[in-house]
């Protein structure tokens, strides 16, 4: 029992630090609370996005927050170092479909499918030796099929 909390509470100081890490660069680059909240939706942590987040990212997508949003996606989605990136970029990308501003969403999607097709072969090789990039490669396949 003493392992499991230890083990617990080094994971609760890793993302602590992340999280910290995370809102030093927000200042840093001088980053708009939109882009912040796109950052926090598609961080590296394991959890799915805040489906409360989302949502004002999507409201955010009428407005001229637009394109600052979809750059942020458009960097995150090509990170290669992490799988937690790009599988998170596509699960806010449907629910951008689905609940922001589908159209022009979908206009930014055609426009960049390459990055989206690409993902379908995305490996990750982590310090086991382990492929972790299925979950990428399954949920770009779905993705596509989907639009």
């Amino acid at each position: 029992m003493d392992n499991l909390r230890r083990v617990y509470q080094q994971n609760k100081a890793n993302a602590d630090v992340k999280r910290t890490i995370r809102e030093l660069k927000n200042k840093v680059y001088n980053y708009s609370e939109m882009e912040q909240m796109v950052r926090e939706a598609t961080c590296n942590d394991v959890s799915e996005p805040q489906l409360g987040l989302m949502r004002e990212i999507a409201k955010g997508t009428f407005t001229v927050e637009f394109s600052s949003i979809m750059a942020v996606i458009w960097k995150r989605i090509k990170d290669t170092k992490s799988e937690r990136h790009p599988y998170k970029c596509l699960v806010l990308l449907e629910f951008l479909l689905r609940e922001g501003n589908a159209e022009m969403v979908l206009t930014q999607i055609q426009n960049n499918l390459h990055l989206v097709s690409a993902l379908t072969s995305f490996r990750l090789i982590n310090e086991y030796h382990v492929d972790v990039g299925m979950e990428v490669r399954e949920r770009a396949d779905r993705f596509l099929k989907f639009l």
